[in-house]
């Protein structure tokens, strides 16, 4: 077994971020770890993308708890820092926050790539070098969360990020399946399907108010049926008369009112903050 670097980053992100955290564990071969530990050493551009390496020391029976760390820094053409690695019994856990590095005239387009650092791992060698344990690379891609397929995967890795609250995570995963339902193939139903999206958009933008890299995700959300899948027959009690176990139909008047309130309120958060 050979030493490992357990990265946990999302690489697609949102055309406009201004930065985000990563976290880090490196794990050795086999409990215990030597006596001269291993060097965690980033090598980025100049520009130093990572701003900052904090120490992660998790605990049974409360919060974690953050040392910040500071490198040997070595200049050049890359910047180059490096942090001493003291083992623990299991893991030594990193948090890493970088910040992207552009022109002020510089604008990403989707698909455009960026290397925020290479990751290695190295160790002291006989000949006085460095022998290399492992590696990893934190790169991100630009895509445009007004398509829907970015969008999906946005608030998917979203809603896996541990770092969010519990409620946060769970109010994205229910707009991530809502927004991936098929849309029935019934007039009835397709305004149902609707009303679940726009509440389900509405429950995740109270939940991550507070996190500006996710606040705008629900606003952008996309309720048109083009390009979507369908899914026939519907399973409504309207086709399927005397069926058993369905769900109590709305009645359509009722259905219809609570769908123009739902549109007007994702309307106003949509259209942003009225112009002074």
């Amino acid at each position: 077994m050979d030493w490992e670097l357990d990265v946990t980053h999302d690489e697609m992100v949102p055309l406009g971020l201004d930065g985000g955290r990563s976290l880090l564990r490196v794990v050795p071969p086999a409990p215990g770890w030597p006596a001269r530990g291993p060097v965690l050493r980033l090598v980025m551009p100049a520009a130093r993308p990572v701003v900052r390496v904090r120490r992660r020391h998790d605990t049974a029976d409360g919060p974690a708890t953050h040392l910040e760390l500071v490198p040997t820094v070595h200049g050049g053409r890359r910047c180059t820092l490096e942090f001493p690695v003291d083992g623990e019994a299991d893991a030594a856990r990193f948090e890493l926050d970088w910040e992207v590095r552009r022109a002020p005239d510089e604008r990403e387009t989707a698909g455009d790539g960026q290397l925020l650092t290479r990751i290695h791992l190295v160790a002291p060698a006989p000949d006085g070098g460095d022998h290399l344990l492992a590696s990893a690379l934190l790169r991100l891609t630009w895509c445009d969360p007004r398509d829907r397929e970015s969008r999906g995967l946005l608030l998917r890795q979203a809603a896996a990020d541990e770092s969010l609250p519990a409620t946060a995570r769970a109010a994205l995963a229910e707009l991530a399946e809502a927004d991936r339902a098929a849309v029935p193939a019934c007039s009835y139903c397709v305004l149902r399907w609707e009303l679940r999206l726009l509440d389900a958009a509405h429950r995740a933008r109270e939940a991550v108010r507070a996190h500006p890299r996710l606040a705008a995700l629900p606003d952008l959300l996309d309720t048109s049926t083009d390009d979507r899948t369908y899914r026939r027959p519907c399973d409504c009690l309207r086709q399927n008369p005397g069926r058993t176990g369905l769900a109590p139909e709305v009645p359509e008047d009722d259905l219809r009112r609570a769908l123009a309130a739902a549109r007007a309120r994702h309307l106003a958060h949509s259209a942003g903050p009225p112009t002074p």
